[in-house]
């Protein structure tokens, strides 16, 4: 007979549910704020805290921060792997239905989406799994 307690699910993480919804909001409340301290204006003024927010509010910075706030969400290392092994992207070519998309909005010809667009999704891809590769040895 096993007298030991049940397991118990990690009280410092949040629920599932939660942290779906929750992993957008800093990304877009920082970009917000970009967008007010750029009002005409001027709600902040034309100062340091109005170039303070311009800055952190750029979608780039914005989008990392997000990212690394993120990472505070994963429970354990094993959640890592399976994410990013199963959200990964490598080369988008003729038999992805996007890449007709991004050829006939864009008015690419198909030869020139060819060597344009697959070579891009091809270094996406590199890139997204050297980052995830990297981040799998600090997470």
């Amino acid at each position: 007979m096993n007298d030991s307690p049940p397991p118990r699910a990690d009280a410092r993480a949040p629920p599932s549910t939660c942290a779906t919804i929750s992993a957008p909001a800093p990304d877009l409340a920082l970009i917000l704020l970009k967008s007010v301290a750029e009002f005409p204006s001027k709600p902040f003024g034309a100062g340091g805290l109005q170039k303070t927010f311009s800055f952190i509010g750029d979608p780039v910075f914005a989008l990392l921060a997000g990212m690394l706030l993120s990472l505070t969400l994963i429970r354990r290392r094993e959640d890592v792997k399976e994410g990013f092994s199963t959200s990964s992207m490598v080369v988008s070519h003729a038999n992805d239905s996007f890449f007709w998309v991004v050829s006939q909005f864009s008015d690419l010809e198909v030869n020139t989406a060819y060597k344009v667009y697959t070579s891009a999704t091809a270094i996406e891809g590199g890139v997204a799994f050297a980052a995830a590769w990297v981040m799998s040895f600090f997470v």
